[in-house]
Parts: C-alpha cells; structure tokens; sequence
C-alpha cells in the first residue's frame, strides 16, 4: 500500500489553494439579443408602406461570386426579426444596395522543411533520430468588397468596406498532407462579408455571455434562477433571486453570497429591459465587492443595452424576442 506524506505546512497550503479554487470558481450564462441596424429603415419608412430594401448595382470580376454573395444578403433581409424588414425585389424598396466586389479568390501554397525526427527502433529498442520532411499546405480565402446605402433619392446614407481572409493549414511529415476545401472556405469568407453589410440595414441577433458566480447559502434558489434564464423566464428567475436575497438576510449571509446574488438579480433585470432597477441591483452588488472589475465594468453594459433598447423601437422591434 502506497501511503503520502504531507508536512503541516504543505496541507495547510493545499486547503488554502482548494478555498481560493472554490471560492473563485464561476459558471458563465448566455443571454439572446437583438442589436439594432446601423441605419433605421423603418424610420425612413412612410406611412402606409413596409419597410424595404432593394438590391442595386453590383460590379465585379466573379460574376458568380456577386451573384453568390447577393443571394446571402438577400436571405439576411428576409430573416430579419420578426420579419419587419421587407426585401423588394422590384428595384423600388425604401434603400438600396449598390456594391463592388473587388477581390475573391482562394490560393493555395505547399511549403517543405527540412526537420530531424525521432522514433523508435524496435530492434535497437532505443529512440533514434533520422532525417525528415515536414510538408505543410497552407489555404487562404480572401475577399473585399464594398457597399453603399442609398435612398430613393440616390443619396448617400452610409457603408462599409470588408476585407477578409480565412486560413487553414494541414500538415504531415513525408508525405502530403490532407486536402483543404477551398470552396468551402470561400464560402464561410463570403459569409461573413454577407453578415457584415447586412448589419448596416437590418436588426440581427447577438449573443452576451456574462459570468454567473456561487450564491453560497443562497444557492438552490440561484440555481433555479439560473435555469430559469437559460428557458428565458425572466419574471421567474427575478422572483427566485429575490426570495433568495431574503434568504442570505435572514442567515447573515457573507458579503461574497450578496454580491453575487445581486449581480444575478441585475442581470436578470438588464437582458429583460428592465434598466433602472439593473443600475440598482448592480449597486448593491458593488457595495459588497467595491472592486469587483466584472461589477465595475457591467454598469457600461448596462448603458449600452438600454441604448440599444431605444434604437431597436425606433426600428419597430420594442418587443423583440
């Protein structure tokens, strides 16, 4: 039987690391969001008449790829929350699209080194060094283009430019190394210039992660706050971590149990619209952990997701989901 042997100090050190471990440890939590376009359409809207984008003029050398592209923005429109952007395919939406593809196109490099490797002899029965090759191909997608945003007057309202690349290496010793999809990169590379510019005219939705801590005594009710927010059941999870602030009061619980139960309740109220409350939840977290960065540094969220929240009604999606 194997027996450890630990010195006083070294336990007293591994409990004060396993307190430090537990004390520190954090889950995170994800909330959805709508981020608001760029440009208000809707506002640009008049009465009587959707909300619509049309597609304009594109040039470019890779016929296909504009059409490509334009297809993908096309089904970014029509996806957009609650539908409240239209896509008119007459010519005569609200704005138009014009654009330039400049460049896309994928190229592929093999390069060779010269390396020593190791392996091992079965007869020898020890590791032996021997001359090698190791081959690596290197594939990279590229595209730029350009967008402009015009109203029915042909004026001006904005733009982007997006100049992207995506990389993919492979490699193998003495040998060639596995193929790389090219057209499967130009695709996920004109993806993500077809999100960019469609960002600029419509809504689109957005994920927010945030760090979820221990509520100590009061941990079965945070718990149940928590999966309460992950189904998205606000009014729930407020309730729970209410009762749960009762709870710690009622225990004396640590200052380290109300901070992070406070912190809970303002998230709960900040991703549900409910700003001002959020604000003071959040400082009654601070007044328990007055340095806390993550504390610190989440009443700037705070600020901006309300501002996002009047800019999103403005775009007819004050009730977004």
């Amino acid at each position: 039987m194997l027996k450890f042997l630990i010195k006083p100090k070294m336990f007293a050190y591994f409990l004060f690391l396993s307190f430090i471990l537990l004390t520190s440890a954090c889950q995170s939590i994800q909330f959805k969001v709508i981020r608001p376009a760029k440009i208000n359409v809707v506002g640009m809207t008049p009465e009587g008449k959707d909300p619509s984008i049309s597609i304009g003029k594109w040039e470019g050398h890779a016929p296909n790829a504009i059409d490509s592209l334009i297809s993908k923005i096309s089904q970014l429109i029509l996806n957009s929350p609650k539908n409240i952007i239209k896509l008119d395919q007459s010519g005569h939406g609200i704005v138009k699209l014009d654009g330039n593809l400049h460049q896309f196109q994928y190229e592929e490099k093999l390069n060779r080194e010269n390396q020593k490797c190791t392996r091992y002899n079965e007869k020898s029965k020890k590791h032996e060094q021997y001359n090698c090759t190791l081959y690596t191909l290197v594939g990279t997608a590229r595209i730029k283009a350009s967008i402009r945003v015009l109203d029915q007057s042909k004026q001006v309202l904005g733009g982007d430019t997006v100049n992207e690349y995506i990389k993919v290496q492979n490699s193998a010793y003495d040998e060639q190394p596995a193929a790389i999809d090219g057209n499967l990169l130009l695709d996920q590379v004109e993806s993500i210039a077809a999100e960019k510019f469609a960002k600029i005219v419509v809504p689109y939705r957005d994920t927010v992660h945030k760090e979820w801590f221990s509520c100590g005594d009061a941990s079965k009710q945070c718990d149940l706050a928590l999966k309460a927010l992950q189904s998205e059941n606000f009014s729930q999870a407020k309730d729970l971590l209410f009762e749960a602030i009762k709870m710690l009061e009622e225990k004396n619980g640590s200052d380290s149990d109300f901070a992070a139960t406070w912190w809970a309740l303002a998230l709960s109220q900040e991703f549900s619209g409910d700003f001002s409350n959020a604000k003071a939840s959040l400082q009654e977290a601070l007044k328990y952990k007055p340095t806390e960065e993550v504390f610190l540094q989440e009443m700037s969220s705070i600020k901006r997701e309300e501002e996002n929240a009047k800019k999103l009604a403005k775009q007819g999606l004050q009730d977004a989901e």
